[in-house]
């Protein structure tokens, strides 16, 4: 592509794809390139007087410097004399110590993406109206109360007045811990289900333990039923992660292009820091189509890039099918970047570039070139929190209830295996008796 005036030696602008700023439409001897980052570039051709004409380096990377000295990609074609200046680069210390930048044109932050999430059937949903340390409390609340209950029945069946204070039944023969130990414990699950079962003890320090665990039985398994039908009629949408923090626990597979700032950054990063510990995760790619067909063929990735871009294909994907494919990191990943052209050091082109630049951004139309192609970017931003406030609710599948049944299941199995050993030690107890007599 050229632009401005013929007669004047074109510059060439080294550029790799960078949606929506610039899009490699064709490669080859017939380069055509489209993109935001077009338009900008008619205009100061035409302000300054000069053409200009692509072109994209052979290994279609942004490009960095090596310590001894070579150097790849659009920086490498500026830094060789291939290139007369640079696409859209983001502007960063180990950059400014080989190329002269104009002034910012674009202010960016890095993010992460990850595919949006929807409604879903939970299959342990029936567990997660309390928290794990909610539920241990919970067990260790009733195992408490049954041991105390067996030892103060063992206490008053130790006492002279045991027969006033408890029933016959409270013991059996040769075993009356384990006997007294069971009971208590089932009757401590019973109260807490809301089953009826007989309570026969008359001593008053019993009748106290009883009455404490029935109110407390009462107030748990309400607030269970209530924060059950809560998620049932309200459901939320859990996130795969929505920080940094998150996203190292998550353990998903953090794409990043190689040679962008994130991917140095993450590199050069402490170990221990919140972004350090991202290169475990951390997966360099040369080919941004090779993330995207990962990203939307389904696979268990997220993606790490500027806020531009993603915004971009938001717009595409909303415009098309009307809904979001894509849910952003609320957390930044690089926050405070600019963006700018990059030159060879004590180019004479910088000081004129700038001043037109300077109007562009003070008349507002570096922006509005573009972002007014995406105005349908925004109803995919902000927290997916705000997809909640739609009626429209989920019907209750079979997989919802996959747990509650597995949970009945398992009860059946063990009650089954516990027949059939009362069955066998039954047997052979009859069988010694017989041999006996």
């Amino acid at each position: 592509m050229e632009g401005g005036v013929s007669n004047i030696t074109c510059l060439r602008v080294a550029v790799i794809n960078y949606l929506p700023h610039v899009a490699v439409l064709s490669a080859g001897p017939d380069l055509e390139i489209g993109g935001t980052f077009s338009p900008i570039l008619d205009i100061l051709s035409q302000q300054l007087g000069f053409c200009y004409k692509y072109m994209v380096p052979s290994d279609r990377l942004y490009g960095k410097v090596f310590e001894n000295g070579t150097s790849t990609g659009t920086i490498g074609a500026v830094l060789n004399g291939d290139a007369d200046m640079t696409g859209l680069l983001v502007v960063d210390e180990a950059r400014m110590k080989h190329l002269d930048f104009t002034v910012p044109l674009f202010m960016e932050r890095f993010l992460a993406v990850v595919k949006r999430p929807v409604l879903e059937p939970d299959v342990a949903g029936f567990v997660k109206p309390f928290t794990t340390f909610v539920w241990t409390a919970t067990l260790v609340a009733i195992l408490f109360t049954s041991l105390t209950c067996t030892l103060l029945l063992g206490v008053y069946e130790a006492l002279p007045l045991a027969e006033t204070l408890s029933t016959p039944n409270d013991s059996s023969d040769g075993q009356p811990f384990m006997n007294l130990s069971l009971t208590s414990l089932l009757w401590c699950v019973a109260v807490l289900l809301c089953q009826g079962i007989a309570w026969v003890h008359r001593a008053a320090s019993l009748r106290m333990l009883a009455g404490i665990w029935f109110i407390a039985s009462l107030i748990i398994s309400t607030v269970y039923r209530s924060n059950l039908k809560a998620m049932l009629i309200m459901p939320r949408i859990q996130l795969p992660f929505d920080n940094l923090e998150e996203l190292y626990q998550s353990q998903y597979p953090l794409y990043v292009v190689e040679t962008t700032v994130i991917h140095r950054a993450i590199m050069n990063a402490p170990g221990d820091s919140p972004l350090g510990r991202l290169k475990e995760q951390m997966v360099a790619s040369k080919s941004e189509t090779l993330m995207a067909r990962k990203f939307y063929g389904g696979e268990r990735v997220a993606l790490a890039g500027v806020s531009i871009s993603f915004r971009h294909f938001m717009n595409i994907a909303f415009s098309r099918f009307g809904f979001c494919f894509e849910y952003i990191m609320q957390d930044r990943l690089l926050d405070g970047l600019t963006q700018a052209v990059a030159f060879r050091k004590g180019s004479h082109l910088l000081p004129k570039m700038n001043a037109i630049i300077l109007r562009l951004l003070e008349g507002g139309l570096m922006n509005h070139l573009v972002y007014r192609t995406m105005h349908n970017s925004s109803h995919c931003l902000g927290p997916i929190i705000q997809d909640l406030s739609s009626t429209k609710l989920r019907a209750q599948g079979l997989k919802d209830f996959y747990g509650v049944f597995s949970v009945f299941a398992g009860g059946i199995i063990i009650a089954i295996l516990c027949f059939g050993f009362e069955l066998v030690v039954g047997h052979g107890h009859n069988n010694r008796r017989d041999i006996k007599h």
